[in-house]
C-alpha cells in the first residue's frame, strides 16, 4: 500500500468524532446494513452506540433502501480502536466507515 493510500485512511479517522454516523454493510447472501454513533472518542479509542434505521424504500419486503436514525438506540454502548486501514473493525466479519447520510442499499432474502 502507498503513502497517499495511509494519508487518506488517517484523514477519514481524523473526521471521526463525537457524532459521528459510522454504517456497516455485511452479509453472505443478504445485505444488512447496521448504523452506529459515536459517543466519544479519545485517542484512536471510540465509544460506539448502534442507532436504529429508517426504511426509505421497499421492493417487496426483501430489500430496499434505508438511512440512519439516531433517535434509536439499541443496546449497550462499546468501546472499539481506529483501524490504521481506516474506520473501525467491529467483528470478523463487519467493518464501520463514515456515514454520508444518504440511502443505502439492503436485502433480506431469508
Amino acid at each position: 500500500r502507498d503513502k497517499k493510500y495511509f494519508e487518506s485512511r488517517q484523514a477519514e479517522n481524523d473526521s471521526i468524532q463525537k457524532d459521528t454516523i459510522l454504517y456497516s454493510s455485511w452479509g453472505y447472501e443478504q445485505t444488512n446494513i447496521d448504523f452506529y454513533i459515536v459517543l466519544e472518542r479519545k485517542g484512536q479509542s471510540v465509544t460506539l452506540q448502534k442507532i436504529g434505521k429508517e426504511i426509505t424504500k421497499r421492493n417487496y419486503n426483501d430489500s430496499g433502501k434505508c438511512i440512519a436514525d439516531a433517535s434509536i438506540r439499541i443496546g449497550e454502548p462499546f468501546k472499539k480502536r481506529l483501524s490504521k486501514f481506516g474506520g473501525i473493525s467491529l467483528n470478523s466479519y463487519a467493518y464501520a466507515k463514515v456515514y454520508d447520510g444518504k440511502e443505502l442499499y439492503w436485502s433480506n432474502y431469508g
